[in-house]
C-alpha cells in the first residue's frame, strides 16, 4: 500500500493513513515431487586473489559496524489510521461525539457503534438504513439523529440501556414532493431543536438552499442564494459556517464581442447567525374554567395523550450571506463538503494552526485551511492549501474535529484517518489579517529580514470578490505608499498601506521570501477577502490653546473681521492694535 497518497502541502509527509489494508502476500506454489536428477549449473568464476597493498599487513583489522541511522525529525503533523472493529472497517459513513465525548460511528448501512473512555466498542443500533451517511449524536444518550438516502430518521432510547428502542422518521424524502435522495450526510440541529439541513438537488425550490425542518409543520428556506450549499457546522461566536457553490459576476460585454461570457461558478465560505427560534401562535383569551366542572372531570383524561397539532409554517423569506471567505478555483475545484471547525478553545491543541478551519471537496485534490475574523460586524478571512490528497480516489467523505479540538478526523473511501501536531518545525504563514492601516502577515517562524524589508518579496494579486479569476491584476507596492514593519521576534510582518480597497479578493505569492533559517514557504499562495477596511483610530486634535488670542479682563468685544484675518498672521502673534477696546 503506498503511503504517500496522502501528503501534506507543508511539510514532507507523515506515515500514511493509507496504508490500512495488510499487504497481499504471494501465493505459495503447488508442491510437487522433488526432481532427483540434479539441474545443471554454470560454475562461477575464479576469483583472483587480493594481493595486500605494499607496507599492508595481511591480518587486516575488524572492520567497525556502520553508526546506526539517525531517527528522522518529526513533520509537523502526523496522519494515523484510526483503529476500528473489524466489522467497521472501510465501512464507515459518518462520525459524531456525544455530549461525554464518546465516538459514535455510522457505517453504511445504519449499523451504529460507540466507544467509551475505556476504547471499547459497542453496539448501538443495527437498525438497517438505505445509503445511510449521516449522523448527529447531540442528544445522546436519549435519541440520535441519521441520515440516509429515504430522508431523516431519529432513533430513542427510552430505557437509557445505550440500545436504541424505536426509530422515527422526521423527515422523510416525500414530505418534500420527491422520491429521490434529498439529504446527504449529517444534518444540523439549531438551538430550538430545529433540523438545518441542504437538499442534494440541483432544480426545483430547494435547490441551493438550507431548510428549517420542525417535528411537526411545514419546512422552510433558511439559507438561500447558492448554486449548491453545505449543511452548516456551529463557528465562531455563536455563529454558523456554510460552505457552497456561488456563480461569479459576469464581466462587462463589448459591443464587438460574438459571445457573450459565461459567469465562472466558484466556491465560498459564509458566516450565518444563528436562526432566531419560531415564536408560539398566540393563543386567544378562554374564559376560566369552573373549579367544580373541572374537578368532575374523570381523570383518564390527563392520561389520554393529546394530537400533534401541526406548528406554524415558519417563514418563507430565506437570508443569502454574503461572502466571508472566497476559495479560489485553484485551491477547490469541485463541491465543497462540510467544513470543519473547531470549538473556543484557550490553548493551542492543534499546533500552529489552532483555532482554524479546515475544508475539502467530494472530488477536490487538497485540503484546504482557513482562518476567520470579524471586523465591525463583517466576516472576512483568508484560506491556503494545507495537504494534498494523492488517491486515485481523490475528495473526502467528511470533516471533523474531536471535542478536544486536537485531532482532525476525515473519511475517504470508508476508511477513517487523524491528523494532528507531531512537533516538528515548518515554515508557512500561519494567518493573514487585517489592521487599519494594511495587512499583518504572522509566520510560523522568523522571516529573513532583508528579504521582508525588499518589496520584490512580496507579490500581490487582486480580483472583485465575486468577479473572474481570470481578471485578476497585479498589485504594485510603491515604496512611497508601502512601508514594511518586522516584529522584533521577526515573525510577524505588517505591509503598512492605504492603498487595499474593501470588495477585492488579494492574492499573497511568498515563494521569493525565505525565513530566517534559510527554510522556503512550505504551501503556495494565500488568499485574503476583504470585506471591510478597519476604521482607522481618530486623529488625535491639535491643542488650541497657544493660537487663542488673550481674553480682554472686561467686557465683551463684537468680532472684527479684519481683527481675525490680522491676527491669522504668523508675522503677527499678538493682537490688532486697531481691536477696539471694552467699554
Amino acid at each position: 500500500m503506498n503511503s504517500d497518497r496522502f501528503r501534506f502541502g507543508i511539510a514532507a509527509s507523515a506515515a500514511g493513513w493509507l496504508a490500512i489494508l495488510p499487504a497481499r502476500s504471494q501465493d505459495a506454489p503447488k508442491q510437487t515431487a522433488p526432481d532427483k536428477t540434479p539441474a545443471p549449473t554454470a560454475p562461477e568464476p575464479k576469483k583472483a586473489p587480493e594481493l595486500p597493498k605494499q607496507g599492508e599487513s595481511q591480518n587486516k583489522p575488524p572492520v567497525s559496524p556502520p553508526p546506526p541511522a539517525t531517527k528522522p525529525e518529526p513533520g509537523p503533523y502526523a496522519i494515523d489510521a484510526i483503529g476500528l472493529p473489524g466489522n467497521l472497517s472501510g465501512r464507515v459513513a459518518a462520525i459524531d461525539f456525544a455530549p461525554d465525548g464518546a465516538w459514535m460511528l455510522l457505517d453504511a448501512e445504519g449499523q451504529i457503534q460507540i466507544r467509551r473512555s475505556d476504547s471499547q466498542w459497542g453496539v448501538v443500533s443495527e437498525t438497517h438504513f438505505e445509503g445511510a451517511s449521516g449522523l448527529d449524536a447531540s442528544y445522546w444518550p436519549h435519541s440520535l439523529f441519521v441520515t440516509h438516502s429515504t430522508g431523516v430518521s431519529r432513533l430513542f432510547d427510552t430505557d437509557n440501556d445505550a440500545r436504541v428502542d424505536f426509530v422515527k422518521a422526521v423527515a422523510p424524502v416525500w414530505r418534500f414532493g420527491t422520491i429521490g435522495v434529498l439529504f446527504s450526510g449529517s444534518v444540523g440541529l439549531s438551538p430550538s431543536g430545529e433540523l438545518l439541513a441542504a437538499p442534494r438537488v440541483l432544480e426545483g425550490p430547494w435547490a441551493g438552499t438550507i431548510l428549517r425542518i420542525p417535528e411537526s409543520g411545514l419546512p422552510s428556506a433558511w439559507v438561500a442564494g447558492h448554486r449548491r450549499i453545505t449543511t452548516p457546522v456551529p463557528g465562531p461566536s455563536e455563529t454558523w459556517i456554510v460552505a457552497g457553490i456561488r456563480a461569479a459576476q459576469k464581466p462587462p460585454q463589448k459591443k464587438d464581442a460574438p459571445t457573450p461570457s459565461p459567469a465562472v461558478d466558484f466556491c465560498a465560505i459564509s458566516v450565518v447567525v444563528a436562526p432566531a427560534p419560531v415564536a408560539p401562535e398566540a393563543q386567544p383569551d378562554l374564559p376560566a374554567k369552573d373549579e367544580a366542572a373541572s374537578a368532575e372531570e374523570p381523570r383518564k383524561k390527563k392520561d389520554t395523550p393529546k394530537k400533534d397539532e401541526p406548528a406554524p409554517s415558519l417563514p418563507a423569506d430565506p437570508i443569502s450571506p454574503p461572502v466571508a471567505i472566497r476559495v479560489p478555483g485553484a485551491l477547490m475545484d469541485g463541491v465543497p463538503i462540510a467544513p470543519a471547525y473547531p470549538s473556543e478553545a484557550t490553548d493551542e491543541p492543534f499546533g500552529p494552526f489552532s483555532g482554524q478551519g479546515f475544508l475539502a471537496g467530494e472530488t477536490s485534490s487538497r485540503l484546504l485551511r482557513f482562518w476567520l475574523e470579524e471586523v465591525e460586524g463583517t466576516w472576512q478571512g483568508g484560506v491556503t492549501d494545507f495537504a494534498s490528497i494523492n488517491s486515485p480516489t481523490p475528495g473526502l467523505s467528511f470533516l471533523r474535529y474531536t471535542p478536544a479540538s486536537d485531532e482532525l478526523l476525515g473519511g475517504q473511501s470508508g476508511q477513517l484517518f487523524g491528523i494532528r501536531p507531531a512537533g516538528g518545525k515548518l515554515f508557512a504563514v500561519q494567518r493573514v489579517s487585517l489592521a487599519s492601516d494594511g495587512f499583518e502577515i504572522a509566520f510560523t517562524e522568523p522571516v529573513n529580514r532583508e528579504k521582508a524589508a525588499d518589496l520584490a518579496s512580496w507579490k500581490l494579486g487582486e480580483i472583485p470578490v465575486d468577479g473572474e479569476e481570470s481578471a485578476e491584476t497585479a498589485v504594485t507596492l510603491p515604496a512611497e505608499q508601502v512601508k514594511v514593519i518586522i516584529s522584533a521576534d521577526g515573525d510577524v510582518v505588517t505591509l503598512q498601506s492605504r492603498i487595499f480597497q474593501p470588495g477585492r479578493l488579494y492574492r499573497f505569492d511568498l515563494s521569493s521570501l525565505p525565513a530566517a533559517s534559510g527554510a522556503k514557504i512550505s504551501h503556495g499562495p494565500v488568499w485574503y477577502t476583504v470585506n471591510r477596511m478597519p476604521t482607522p483610530p481618530p486623529m488625535p486634535q491639535p491643542s488650541t490653546t497657544e493660537t487663542e488670542p488673550p481674553k480682554e479682563k472686561t467686557g465683551a468685544t463684537q468680532p472684527n473681521p479684519q481683527e481675525g484675518a490680522k491676527s491669522a498672521e504668523p508675522s503677527d502673534p499678538g493682537p490688532s492694535p486697531e481691536a477696539p477696546k471694552a467699554e
